[in-house]
């Protein structure tokens, strides 16, 4: 990096905020621990005036390992920043702000150090080449209310009664998958015959799932629950579940009641939320009942005993032979690249043909709970090494290889304002197709050295003229 680098920009802290302090055991400040920052950046639509109102989340964990950590901090910075029309050095402005909040964490550490008396050592002053890098590799969260950082912490406890068993259910994570405002001019409002008088509304839902079997008797129940009220917006939440029991306890609708229960709320919270941001005027839920929580329920037990769980068995492989994939700013760039892409011709860009495509990719088959839960596994590949299923590392090169034909063809145009929003500035988008490609050579190459043959891998299709 340019130690003599000149730049013209302003910035206004707007807010300084503690979102979370954990100590998880105790320690010695004297053994091989290190701190490690992470950061999550959100940049608001430019203002009147030319700036962006820039959220910096950052978090700061002192640990032996990547696997383990005795203490962290997190932090929220909020700052009103005007690039003065130039962006051609907008990550190095970014790096310089990552290290003003790095020190408003440290003032806040220190703090909190003394008056729990705890024997921390001072977060150190990181390298400006390190953070520059760090901003490079970073792709901005969509929104706001997508910063994973201040929710982490909600993680909430459940119980179901099975027979004489109390069954304890671990809700770790919800997220808005996609929203929409659907005013009286919509298409989907005009279709439906609404009008501008008063209190005329049309609400429906929608429901769908996932799961992952992990050793023993350990399961993830992810719940995908969506809902519009035209004319006012359309929401989807995914709301994900960790439990540890026997298959037939969680296939049983006083489990999957409650989890789906949850779910509902949670999606209806989120809409209130979402509504909020986009200045939408609503107040009011659509709760759930009863008889749609067992409907839904005895949905999920006849079609896993009916289909999934024999799919499962009989692709044990697939599912249970676990793929390591390791860290680099490389497999971030093409993890967080593929995804943002697939997003944006399936959920977000309405330039985009939603249901086609949908349609189109289904087929291979991408199939959307299943490309939630990868989404959501793969991303997790920030924090270090993570482990994938064979079915999962094939279901990624599928979606890699969409997003690659993508990036090449007409459709990049439609792709462009979301991705240099987020980042993924045309320099980043050069080098994702680079590696990208060489990534999904290595792929096939490696399937045929071991002699696994994938049809979907080997007979590429033209998505370049499937997506509309």
């Amino acid at each position: 990096m340019e130690t003599n680098k000149e730049i013209n920009f302003g910035y206004r802290k707007q807010k300084i905020k503690l979102l979370e302090w954990e100590v998880k055991f105790s320690f010695d400040q004297n053994s091989s621990m290190f701190w490690e920052p992470e950061f999550e950046i959100f940049m608001g639509d430019i203002d009147a005036n030319g700036h962006h109102e820039l959220t910096i989340d950052a978090i700061l964990y002192y640990r032996p390992d990547k696997d383990n950590y005795a203490f962290m901090i997190k932090t929220r910075n909020v700052f009103r920043v005007g690039f003065y029309n130039d962006y051609s050095n907008k990550n190095f402005i970014i790096s310089i702000l990552m290290d003003v909040a790095l020190a408003h964490t440290r003032a806040i550490c220190l703090d909190k150090n003394m008056e729990e008396k705890l024997p921390l050592p001072l977060i150190p002053n990181f390298k400006p080449s390190m953070l520059h890098r760090y901003a490079n590799i970073r792709l901005f969260t969509p929104s706001l209310i997508e910063c994973s950082y201040e929710r982490r912490h909600q993680s909430g406890k459940l119980n179901a009664i099975v027979g004489n068993m109390n069954i304890g259910i671990e809700e770790f994570r919800n997220y808005v998958i996609k929203f929409e405002p659907k005013p009286i001019t919509h298409p989907d409002s005009i279709i439906a015959g609404l009008t501008h008088k008063e209190g005329e509304m049309q609400g429906y839902a929608n429901f769908n799932y996932d799961y992952e079997h992990h050793e023993g008797d350990e399961w993830k129940m992810h719940i995908d629950y969506g809902m519009g009220i035209l004319p006012i917006a359309e929401i989807k939440v995914r709301s994900s579940f960790l439990l540890h029991c026997k298959e037939e306890e969680l296939f049983s609708i006083p489990v999957l009641s409650v989890i789906i229960e949850e779910a509902i709320i949670n999606c209806n919270e989120r809409f209130t939320e979402q509504c909020k941001v986009h200045n939408i005027e609503f107040d009011g839920s659509i709760p759930a009942n009863d008889e749609q929580l067992k409907m839904h329920s005895q949905h999920v037990i006849n079609q896993y005993f009916g289909s999934r769980k024999k799919d499962d068995i009989n692709n044990n492989k697939m599912k249970n032979d676990p793929q390591p994939m390791t860290f680099g700013e490389n497999t971030i760039l093409i993890t967080k690249g593929t995804f943002m892409i697939l997003d944006e011709i399936l959920f977000h860009n309405n330039a985009f043909d939603h249901k086609h495509n949908w349609e189109a990719v289904s087929e291979c088959p991408i199939i959307e709970p299943f490309y939630l839960t990868l989404k959501a596994n793969y991303m997790e590949i920030e924090k270090g090494e993570i482990q994938l299923t064979f079915f999962q590392t094939v279901l990624f090169y599928l979606c890699l290889d969409v997003a690659l034909q993508m990036m090449i063809s007409e459709h990049s145009d439609k792709l462009q304002a979301a991705l240099i929003k987020n980042n993924f500035v045309p320099e980043r988008q050069k080098e994702y197709i680079k590696f990208g490609n060489e990534f999904y050579k290595r792929l096939n190459k490696n399937l045929k050295d071991c002699g696994a043959t994938i049809t979907n891998l080997e007979a590429r299709r033209d998505w370049a003229s499937i997506i509309r």
